[in-house]
């Protein structure tokens, strides 16, 4: 966890990537917090790409992603203007009956609305209500 967590600090994000991977080959155990740390390190540095595929890697690994895990993608998405596949993963936090809070809506209607689409940005506000 340290070392991930360092990478995290640093934006270090193929490193997490390469740690989780033998972490996983070894006998050390992940968690859900090991996993977001990497999917930070990734979210640091505009890698949105790498922070889905952790974030969807976690049930192979069978780690559980939280609303942290899920949070710190989607705000991977708004800065790298990847505004539709934020949307999906507020849809995918419903379906797998993760706690959405005000920073998921915030950060997706970020996105949005970094991207112009104002009317989706309305909709997940009204989401809100």
């Amino acid at each position: 966890n340290v070392a991930i967590h360092a990478c995290q600090n640093s934006g270090d994000w193929k490193t997490a990537f390469d740690l989780l991977q033998q972490m996983q080959a070894s006998t050390a155990e992940l968690d859900t917090i090991t996993c977001s740390s990497a999917i930070r390190a990734c979210d640091a540095v505009g890698r949105w790409r790498e922070a889905l595929e952790l974030l969807g890697s976690m049930p192979r690994r069978q780690v559980e992603a939280n609303t942290v895990s899920y949070n710190t993608a989607i705000n991977a998405c708004r800065s790298g203007g990847a505004w539709a596949a934020g949307l999906q993963l507020v849809d995918d936090m419903a379906t797998a009956g993760v706690e959405r809070t005000p920073t998921t809506y915030s950060t997706v209607m970020s996105a949005c609305s970094n991207a112009n689409e104002w009317q989706q940005a309305l909709c997940i506000f009204g989401e809100m209500a």
